[in-house]
């Protein structure tokens, strides 16, 4: 009978009451506990040591129900799971024995003989007998089992090896190209080692002189991972499936990617799904192939590289793959990556979804707070920005994507945060997927990333053909003059990258530092590539309106800011670039602003504001003595380019004012979502989330967010969480009102500006763990709560263009690159939270 069938779930002990009783030679029938009990006891020690039938010896000694009373529904018989599945350890007879010295008086006398008999257990149960017999009768095997967690053991007993066999040490064939290896079924039957790494065997399971077997034990090491069926069936052999792809034969087809997956029965009760094993033969050839996909190179390409690799290796290490199995990995690790972001989101009371948008798709990421692995982003889908999906179509494809991952998913989506560049489906989707959610969750846009957007629209318009062509002669000149850059202390000047706002900034800060030395080197060489004096001015004015920007942006970014001082900051750029590039507006009618003064020259008008010929020369003026001696020097010397001037200048201030404008004029942010045309609606703060902001809020202020966010709390913890953090909360405020040093150092991280919140928490996230967790959790909603310039790469990828033309709602190749790069920092997670 199916333990499953008849067993509650059960948790793990690692003691038990009772006498240690070790049991006699065994027989060949079946044994039962308590049987042929000496009689001549005392009654009561004996009716201590009879207890009932426990559910956790099930879990803990590897037993299995077979029969019970079908009338009182109790327990009659029990069997050990490890002798089904292994049979006894086959144990040799002692030295003295093996020497032929058993027949001498005295002498130790053999151990018993293998048996493949499975050991049953009856009424009375006594738990130092089956402790014995597991310890005893399967020594190395029970101490492995003995290491794992419940899931774990059903696993281990489900899956590992055969039954009745004991495999010896296993060397690794040379395995002939385009072959998996493994069984005749194509999925090799896992072993201990291969379901659990962290799990060594005892030393005395290694024989003396098994030197052979430790070398091959790398290239036997497999991929073994369960996950949940939904993900396979939903995801992979649905939404993931790419008609467009140049692999259509093999990353179109659902039968295939159900092929690839062996499907197995529901392992114990825990599990609330079918599940699929993932099987891939070889850990190292399946990492090496995902190296390659993170790094950008295409399928075929990825199983190419690893077949070259064999030529540098081993043989016995790596083996030829072929396009196929590259796909496969690649599922297997998509596969993997979701079953652990499912268990993330059922542990987390709240996270956010970020919608990035880039130059030809949309990308979705989860927020999460991690505990002391900080707030992070992972990918989870990359959408079309093209009009032929509706917004209402890739919201139902996220929503059956995050079903899967978590089934009450919308009742824990606490923000919906826009970022990138600006796309057609972003604001509707993030519309319906803010509306799809309970109370209380913020829609929230990037106001540094829509500055540096508004920045590099500008920069393309305002370099030209002609000054990129002149930037990369300079740039590659300067950077081939050894002797130059020794006299500048190594500080070489940086590559030409392209018209970015990272990019040009770099190179700018870097031409006014150097301005001198690289302008005396110019006019004693005269390159051919030498700048005219125009260049440099456009630069000098170009590094005014840089650090200008630059010093609002570091104001905005970061944990400290909320979205009134973010919108504050923003109007503040507006205005100082309206002051320091004479800038007038905004004006309701443009009439006004064309009313022509012979006094300002000529009007360049952008949008509601617009800029003056006088204007822009008086913000040249107003730079350091260079630049007004290369200005004087430029209006004597060419009228015309003077003019040309002028005009960059006043276009960079213009249409920046306007642009900026329009930013300040939408930014409506607020927990119900909020009007752009009503800047009076909502309010403007985010939740506090940093100590220094908890501490000034009062203790009804509390209430009411705890409140806000009850039903979120309530769906992962009980209803006494909230008056936990709330305790916790009070403390907190106590702690900074009584202690001089604690409030000392609250007020000195209320002053710094922190890269991430767990740094702003720092040790305090030790002394108060429930309002640090909620507070993360609530962090997550903030814009810039994970620094994306920090490592770009994570979810960018250089040079990807997606077609037009395509109508598959997902390109598998640019899902493959995405999560091969998050596949190592998911496992390491699931493998530190025991996933």
């Amino acid at each position: 009978m199916d333990q499953g069938a008849h067993v509650a779930p059960h948790n793990h002990d690692s003691t038990d009451n009772g006498a240690h009783n070790h049991e006699g030679t065994d027989s060949a029938e079946s044994e039962h506990v308590g049987a042929k009990r000496p009689r001549q006891r005392v009654r009561g020690a004996q009716s201590k040591r009879r207890t009932g039938f426990q559910h956790k010896w099930l879990s803990k000694f590897a037993l299995r129900v077979t029969s019970v009373d079908t009338v009182t529904s109790e327990v009659l018989v029990l069997a050990c799971r490890l002798c089904e599945k292994f049979g006894r350890d086959k144990l040799q007879p002692p030295p003295a024995a093996a020497s032929g010295s058993a027949d001498e008086v005295g002498a130790p006398r053999p151990k018993r003989r293998p048996s493949t008999h499975v050991k049953h257990f009856k009424a009375p149960w006594r738990s130092d007998n089956i402790a014995h017999h597991a310890r005893d009768q399967h020594a190395r095997r029970f101490a492995e089992y003995e290491l794992l967690t419940d899931k774990q053991r059903e696993v281990y007993l489900e899956y590992t090896g055969p039954p009745h066999r004991d495999p010896a040490p296993f060397v690794a064939p040379l395995k002939a190209a385009g072959t998996n290896g493994g069984s005749a079924g194509g999925h090799p039957e896992p072993d201990a080692a291969d379901l659990f790494p962290s799990v060594a065997p005892p030393p005395a399971a290694a024989s003396a002189g098994s030197l052979a077997v430790l070398t091959a034990a790398p290239s036997r090491e497999r991929v073994v991972s369960l996950v949940n069926a939904p993900i396979v069936d939903t995801i992979l052999a649905d939404l993931l499936l790419d008609l467009d792809s140049e692999y259509e034969a093999l990353v179109f087809d659902p039968v295939q990617v159900h092929a690839i997956f062996g499907r197995h029965p529901r392992v114990g009760r825990k599990l609330e799904h079918d599940v699929y094993l993932v099987t891939a033969p070889s850990r190292l050839e399946f990492e090496l192939c995902l190296a390659f996909a993170a790094s950008g190179a295409a399928l075929h390409q990825c199983a190419q590289l690893v077949s070259d690799a064999q030529a540098r290796a081993p043989k016995t290490r790596i083996g030829a793959i072929a396009t196929v199995d590259a796909v496969s990995f690649v599922r297997f690790a998509i596969a993997m990556n979701f079953q652990t972001l499912a268990s993330v989101l059922a542990g987390a009371w709240a996270f956010a979804l970020v919608l990035d948008g880039q130059r030809s798709h949309l990308g979705v990421r989860v927020r999460v707070h991690l505990g002391a692995r900080d707030v992070q982003d992972f990918h989870v889908l990359a959408l079309p920005v093209a009009e032929r999906h509706s917004p209402q179509y890739l919201h139902d494809s996220i929503a059956r994507l995050l079903t899967v991952l978590h089934a009450n998913w919308p009742h824990k989506l606490v923000g919906v945060v826009s970022t990138g560049r600006a796309c057609a489906p972003a604001p509707a989707l993030a519309a319906l997927l803010h509306a799809g959610a309970s109370g209380g969750c913020y829609r929230v846009r990037s106001g540094a990333q829509q500055v540096e957007r508004v920045v590099d629209a500008l920069f393309q318009q305002l370099f030209d053909e002609a000054f990129v062509n002149a930037l990369t002669a300079v740039t590659g000149h300067l950077r081939r003059q050894d002797a130059l850059v020794a006299a500048m202390h190594g500080r070489a000047c940086p590559r030409f990258v392209d018209t970015s706002w990272r990019a040009m900034g770099r190179l700018v800060d870097w031409f006014a530092a150097h301005r001198l030395e690289v302008k005396s080197y110019f006019d004693v060489k005269k390159p051919a590539c030498a700048p005219p004096g125009r260049w440099w001015v456009l630069m000098a004015a170009v590094k005014r309106f840089k650090d200008i920007v630059d010093n609002a942006l570091r104001k905005i970014r970061g944990l400290t800011t909320q979205l009134g001082a973010q919108r504050e900051c923003l109007a503040l750029l507006l205005a100082e670039l309206v002051e320091v590039g004479y800038v007038r507006g905004p004006y309701e009618h443009l009439l006004e602003a064309r009313d022509f003064d012979l006094e300002e020259g000529q009007k360049f008008v952008f949008g509601q504001y617009y800029a003056t010929q006088r204007g822009a020369e008086a913000l040249l003026e107003d730079l350091d003595p260079f630049v007004f001696e290369q200005l004087e020097q430029l209006k004597k010397k060419d009228g015309s380019v003077y003019l040309s001037l002028v005009a960059s200048v006043a276009f960079i201030f213009g249409e920046s004012a306007s642009e900026l404008a329009k930013i300040v004029a939408s930014e409506r942010v607020g927990p119900g979502g909020g009007a752009s045309d009503d800047a009076k609606l909502l309010p403007s703060a985010l939740p506090s989330v940093l100590p220094h902001e908890l501490v000034l809020l009062s203790g009804s202020e509390m209430n009411r967010l705890l409140r806000t966010h009850q039903l979120r709390l309530c769906a992962t913890y009980s209803k006494d969480e909230a008056s936990a953090i709330h305790s916790e909360h009070a403390q907190l405020k106590t702690a900074y009102i009584r202690e001089p040093s604690f409030k000392a150092q609250v007020d000195r991280a209320a002053s710094s500006s922190y890269s991430s919140f767990a740094a702003a928490w720092g040790g305090l996230g030790a002394l108060y763990p429930r309002l640090r967790n909620f507070a993360g959790a609530l962090a997550t909603v903030y814009p810039d709560a994970v620094d994306d310039a920090a490592e770009p790469q994570r979810f960018h990828v250089h040079g990807y263009e997606r077609s037009e033309f395509r109508s598959s709602l997902v390109d598998f190749a640019l899902e493959a690159v995405l999560h091969a790069r998050q596949y190592p920092r998911l496992q390491e997670i699931a493998s530190s939270l025991d996933l």
